[in-house]
């Protein structure tokens, strides 16, 4: 085994945040880009980091922009840190069989002093209201100083608007770590860590496991199914989870549009869920469904039961 791979195997790490002020002190020279083939192609094609960087500096006065250096393995990356002066580290959240996360402790193990920095979204979001929810409930100092919400006042960390800035945080800043909802995660490869349920259990986010939160809720859920099912009970049930909703007018005017909405929500309540992970959403259990079709039958057109 090569000195390389033996510094990559698995440790116990205690995550420190690092304040952008922090950041700031530290004078960027060389960033080492980490990025198998493909996403350095598609870099090219969003447009050279180098460069772009470089516009900012003379847009900004300012002198001495870094140099990138990319590295298309993790032994690859690892060898150009033991031969030359990084200053900073960019990770694609994917290299080879190694996720962001594992790659940014191997390289604390060995540079303790390389800053780690938390991503979040800047904009109100559902995603952020479903995070904020679970760290809520599993973290009683966080209820009360940050709490629960779409948009919260973060204690620490830099923000980027949307899924994708998030990811794009994450991607460009060593180190860091952050949250995107799962479809986003399914359909740009992102891996992405295993939590700890209300169970105990390690659980991996996939849609069965969504799927599992939801059925794990269902026990308790009100009438108009407006319910948080972050910290699901359920041995096999993912910790951060949520639904998506449709708000309709319990009583419509136009018969025609009713009937065909009512037929359509009753199709995608049942024969419909097939086509759920197609389209990188969980499938709801039945025991959700049955709830479902009970509010879709309330729905009435000028105080009338559609027939």
């Amino acid at each position: 085994m090569s000195k390389y791979r033996q510094l990559i195997e698995s440790k116990k790490y205690t995550f420190v945040d690092t304040s952008f002020d922090q950041l700031m002190k530290r004078r960027i020279y060389k960033v080492l880009l980490v990025c198998n083939t493909y996403d350095a192609f598609m870099l090219e094609e969003d447009g050279r980091i180098d460069e772009r960087i470089f516009n900012e500096y003379f847009s900004l006065n300012l002198r001495y922009p870094p140099v990138f250096i990319q590295a298309h393995s993790v032994l690859q990356a690892f060898k150009i840190l033991e031969d030359d002066a990084i200053d900073l580290i960019i990770t694609m959240l994917t290299v080879e069989d190694i996720n962001a996360f594992k790659l940014a402790r191997r390289v604390k193990d060995i540079y303790p002093n390389k800053p780690i920095v938390v991503t979040h979204r800047s904009d109100g979001s559902g995603t952020s209201f479903i995070f904020t929810d679970y760290l809520s409930k599993v973290s009683k100092n966080w209820s009360s100083k940050v709490g629960t919400g779409t948009s919260v006042n973060w204690p620490v960390g830099l923000g980027g608007k949307g899924n994708d800035g998030v990811a794009g945080l994450v991607k460009q800043t060593e180190g860091s770590i952050g949250y995107v909802e799962l479809a986003y995660a399914v359909q740009n490869k992102i891996l992405y860590a295993n939590m700890k349920n209300k169970a105990g259990n390690f659980v991996e986010a996939t849609f069965q496991s969504v799927s599992a939160a939801a059925e794990g809720a269902a026990k308790n859920m009100p009438a108009d199914l407006r319910v948080s099912i972050t910290d699901a009970a359920g041995k096999d049930s993912y910790p951060i989870s949520g639904f998506t909703w449709l708000l309709i007018y319990k009583n419509m005017k136009n018969e025609a549009k009713a009937k065909a909405l009512v037929n359509f929500l009753k199709w995608a309540e049942t024969k419909g869920q097939a086509y759920a992970t197609d389209l990188f959403y969980a499938p709801l259990p039945k025991a959700v469904v049955k709830l479902c079709e009970k509010n879709i039958s309330s729905i009435t057109v000028n105080g009338q039961k559609i027939k």
